[in-house]
């Protein structure tokens, strides 16, 4: 929103309520030289989040005659509810209006503006699109919910929120939270970011500056402590991480089958792991116990050692971790 072109600008940040008073402040003299420039991201100025509301049982605060947005004028506010038919019979200091009026009142106070010769013109700072069905964006959220990443980055909270409600809508919403609670980091560039993970129950990890260099620098700091696992287990030193295994500081590229039997497997270090859980944890919904004993086959042989992870007759498999030594970092 600009008055007539002038030396002095100012940029308001935010068209809520406050914004829009002060605009109205700046612009009140017609003579004045001076461009406002009113940035919103809602569709409609003067509502913020105070005057959204489009219940008639939310009414403000104060009575409608203190409510006027001049203070040298205090009836401006009630002369505004009698021109538009919405002022009761009775003492304005008695009276107190839903919210929503009192959004457009400030609505009306830029047609104001308007009719005095100021310009607006409508920025739209953010405008979010659902991404397409079975696309690229699926397939992340499935791969959190199967744990093939080491962690996922998030830059704002509604690129939680998108997360989340694609979640759900493909139905495995419960699967990327136990995904983000066990295995999955959520690295956040801030708290407000994290908030609707921690609101779930999410641990989250983020940098002590609110910057994205500082998040990269994080993440590359901090991910290899979290996500790292060491145990030793049949004379080697096996080293557990998000997409691969050392196994006596060698890599050992793993399939994501094999990845989720290891893992699985080194959650309960040294204890019997049954087929049923093994299969649970594999990719997929399958339910032939078969693919565990493919999967534990095929680890086997990427591992070097099949000694690494003992056959329990009848039960199922563990790791077979040197007495006393196991540590998890």
């Amino acid at each position: 929103m600009t008055g007539r072109p002038g030396r002095l600008a100012i940029i308001i940040v935010g068209g809520g309520a406050s914004g829009v008073l002060l605009a109205a402040h700046l612009l009140r003299d017609p003579d004045a030289d001076i461009r406002v420039t009113l940035i919103e991201k809602r569709p409609a100025f003067g509502q913020g989040l105070a005057y959204s509301t489009t219940l008639e049982d939310h009414i403000l605060n104060v009575s409608a005659f203190g409510m006027s947005a001049y203070a040298d004028d205090p009836e401006h506010f009630w002369r505004w509810l009698e021109d538009t038919g919405h002022a009761p019979d009775r003492n304005p200091r008695k009276v107190f209006v839903p919210r929503h009026l009192y959004a457009d009142y400030l609505a009306g106070i830029l047609d104001e503006l308007r009719a005095a010769g100021a310009q607006v013109v409508p920025i739209r700072v953010y405008r979010w699109h659902p991404p397409p069905r079975n696309g690229d964006f699926d397939q992340l959220v499935a791969g959190i919910a199967e744990a093939k990443f080491d962690a996922v980055s998030f830059t704002s909270a509604p690129a939680v929120a998108s997360v989340l409600m694609r979640a759900t809508e493909m139905g495995i919403e419960d699967k990327v939270l136990s995904a983000f609670r066990t295995e999955v980091h959520a690295m956040c560039v801030g708290p407000v970011t994290a908030r609707p993970l921690v609101r779930l129950g999410v641990p989250t990890s983020a940098p002590e500056r609110m910057r994205l260099g500082a998040l990269a620098r994080h993440i590359t700091d901090e991910l290899p402590l979290l996500q790292s696992r060491t145990l030793r287990v049949a004379g080697h030193l096996l080293d557990i991480r998000g997409t691969c295994v050392l196994v006596d500081g060698a890599v050992k590229a793993l399939s994501p089958a094999g990845m989720a039997t290891i893992r699985a497997l080194s959650h309960r270090p040294g204890a019997v792991v049954s087929r049923t859980d093994l299969l649970g944890a594999l990719p997929g919904s399958g339910t032939d116990t078969h693919a565990v004993e493919t999967a534990v086959l095929r680890l086997r042989t990427a591992l070097g050692d099949k000694n690494i992870v003992s056959t329990v007759v009848k039960r199922g498999y563990r790791l077979a971790v040197d007495e006393g030594l196991a540590q998890a970092l």
